[in-house]
């Protein structure tokens, strides 16, 4: 069992309703961030049926092995993560 208790992160993208979850979540965890440990889907949404789009939230763990993280460190990677997510995948936050 984890020793350090872990720091999660919710975030919401607009996506094309032809994006796949699993893409985006394969995207992120191409990207590596840093004490990345997980990367869940936790909602999918569509916000109006005429629209092709929808929202995809998801839940990123993030937990260093031999300390606990700080929020401003975990900010700072999980910022440079959704960065390139946005330019690899046709998704907005």
């Amino acid at each position: 069992l984890p020793v350090f208790p872990p720091v999660r992160r919710d975030v919401t993208l607009a996506a094309p309703a032809t994006l796949h979850a699993e893409a985006v979540r394969r995207a992120v965890l191409e990207l590596k961030p840093p004490f990345l440990e997980s990367v869940d889907l936790v909602n999918l949404f569509t916000p109006d049926p005429d629209k092709d789009e929808r929202n995809l939230t998801f839940r990123l763990t993030y937990r260093h092995q031999a300390r606990t993280l700080k929020d401003k460190e975990v900010d700072k990677e999980h910022g440079r993560m959704l960065e390139g997510l946005l330019k690899k995948l046709p998704v907005r936050v």
